[in-house]
Formats: structure tokens, C-alpha cells, sequence
């Protein structure tokens, strides 16, 4: 009879309903342990805003490169989102709001070929040439040269 009280009193211990700080705590656990290291490889940071208990709805502030990046929805749906979820089960949606005076210039918009043409570690000339080509005019050897 008493194993079937403590069972019980564990069940009830697991299925307690976590408060709105707990919750709130856990987010920026996650965030800053899982989320916030492969984000700040890209030059972005994010944190959580807010916390909508009754909703479960989660706010994550995006500044940095996050701030306009072409990819940030992306990753806050696929990447926040669905590890908060993952862990923990009262977040329903995630938002995300930017920085609207974020400075830095997100990763995604810079142009790949910008500066390629100053950028050389190979030292190959990208220089056109002086002179032009040889033709098959100036090889005698050419067949188009050959008179038959």
C-alpha cells in the first residue's frame, strides 16, 4: 500500500503544472545551452522577449545578423521552434521579433561576388589579356592553312 502512494504522489509530482517563471527560466536555459552557440556562428543573437503562459507562446528577440537576415524565419521555425517544443512541451508557437536598429549587415545579403576581383589567393590574372590569342592563321601546321 505504500508503494502505491509514493507511484501515485510521483504521477502527480510529473503531471504538476509547471508556473509561467519555470517555463520561463527553462526557454532561456535552452536558448542559451542548445540554440545561442550555432547562432552566434553566423553573427546573430537571439533571447527570449517574452513569455505568454495562458497562449504558449513564446517571443524571441533576433538581433545581429538575425536582425533582416533572408534566412531568420527559417531558422527560428525550424531550428527555435522545434527545439523548444522538443523540450519543452508548454511551447505551442514561437515569434520572433528583430532588431530594428541592428547595425550589422546579415549574413545572407552580402553579394558572393563582391570583391572578387581584389580577393586573389591564387594569383591568377584576371586581367584581360594584352594581346589577342593565336588563330589557326598563325599556326602553319594548321590544316586550314594547308594548300592542297
Amino acid at each position: 500500500m505504500t508503494d502505491e502512494k509514493t507511484a501515485d504522489s510521483l504521477d502527480q509530482t510529473v503531471d504538476a503544472e509547471k508556473t509561467a517563471a519555470e517555463i520561463e527560466i527553462a526557454i532561456a536555459t535552452i536558448i542559451e545551452e542548445k540554440l545561442q552557440p550555432s547562432v552566434a556562428m553566423h553573427g546573430g543573437q537571439i533571447s527570449l522577449k517574452e513569455w505568454d503562459h495562458a497562449n504558449g507562446i513564446a517571443t524571441i528577440f533576433m538581433s545581429g545578423a538575425c536582425s533582416g537576415c533572408a534566412m531568420s524565419t527559417q531558422t527560428l521555425k525550424m531550428g527555435v521552434e522545434n527545439t523548444l517544443k522538443h523540450y519543452i512541451p508548454e511551447v505551442k508557437v514561437v515569434h520572433g521579433e528583430e532588431d530594428i536598429n541592428s547595425m550589422v549587415d546579415p549574413y545572407m545579403s552580402k553579394d558572393p561576388w563582391d570583391g572578387y576581383e581584389t580577393h586573389n589567393p591564387f594569383n591568377i590574372s584576371v586581367k584581360p589579356p594584352e594581346q589577342e590569342p593565336p588563330t589557326s592563321k598563325d599556326n602553319p601546321n594548321s590544316r586550314f592553312n594547308k594548300k592542297d
